[in-house]
């Protein structure tokens, strides 16, 4: 499953480690998933397709980051961790956000998608683990580049947006 070369034997150890990755990667069963999702084979022609069990983990990432196709491309790319919990060398090719796309809608074409999924959630909880996603919100205060607020403004001038970037809006500091 794990593919590595003479460039990962070379790292320090623990270089590129995250501990959460690594405890969820050894709490699943990836025999019981990679064999769902080994009848998954999209790209029959062309290139060599990538392992269905690589890109199944690459979507958990992408899930489980909420990140985009491009996004999940460039973390594959940047993130050591995310390479090795896909099971990716670090000298080999990584797929394309268009690749990870076509490999979703194999998933749901094969109706696995769900099953999968759930399957890993099955496996989790067993463990005693539970899933959640949360939201950040961030709450930065920057001056807008569209219109800035007046010195003095009527309660109708507040609730008035930019039609450039109608969801910006002013506050006061204090």
């Amino acid at each position: 499953m794990d593919q590595q070369s003479f460039l990962d034997a070379l790292l320090p150890a623990g270089f590129g480690r995250n501990a959460r990755l690594e405890r969820i990667s050894g709490l699943l069963d990836w025999t019981r998933i990679e064999a769902l999702v080994v009848a998954v084979r999209p790209g029959e022609t062309g290139r060599p397709p990538y392992s269905p069990l690589s890109m199944f983990k690459a979507l958990l990432l992408q899930q489980w980051y909420g990140l985009s196709d491009p996004g999940l491309e460039e973390a594959l790319l940047d993130r050591v961790s995310f390479r090795r919990f896909c099971g990716l060398a670090l000298d080999a090719a990584t797929p394309d956000e268009t690749t990870l796309c076509r490999f979703r809608n194999a998933l749901k074409q094969a109706g696995l998608g769900e099953a999968l999924f759930c399957e890993v959630l099955r496996q989790l909880e067993a463990a005693g683990f539970v899933l959640k996603t949360g939201t950040l919100i961030d709450a930065t205060l920057v001056q807008s580049a569209v219109r800035p607020p007046p010195s003095r403004s009527t309660p109708r001038e507040q609730e008035s947006r930019s039609p450039q970037d109608p969801d910006a809006n002013w506050t006061r500091r204090g």
